[in-house]
């Protein structure tokens, strides 16, 4: 059942590895996969009431991680795009068009 796939996915898990240093936390991609499979959980239908909970609990937890983690790349974007002054070239953009 739903333990076979997550056999599949990848080790992203914010565990610790090897050297006993903790991984980063799981990426988006990993995020929305596990999500996916707690939606299909819950649309079969066949869960006891308790365990339907547990699982939209914790699909309401991937989806906060998955906003967080989507947030955190956007400003990763916008740092990338900025100017060595700190200012972002859209803002830089709008700041030319308003003579």
């Amino acid at each position: 059942m739903a333990g076979a796939k997550k056999a599949s996915k990848s080790p992203k898990g914010g565990k610790k590895t090897a050297g006993g240093k903790a991984s980063s936390p799981p990426g988006v991609e990993t995020l929305l996969d596990e999500l996916d499979s707690v939606v299909e959980d819950l649309e079969r239908g066949e869960l006891p009431l308790e365990e339907a909970l547990d699982r939209f609990e914790r699909g309401v937890s991937l989806a906060r991680e998955s906003h967080a983690a989507l947030d955190a790349m956007e400003q990763r974007v916008e740092h990338l795009i900025a100017d060595r002054d700190g200012v972002a070239l859209e803002d830089e953009e709008d700041d030319d068009g308003d003579d």
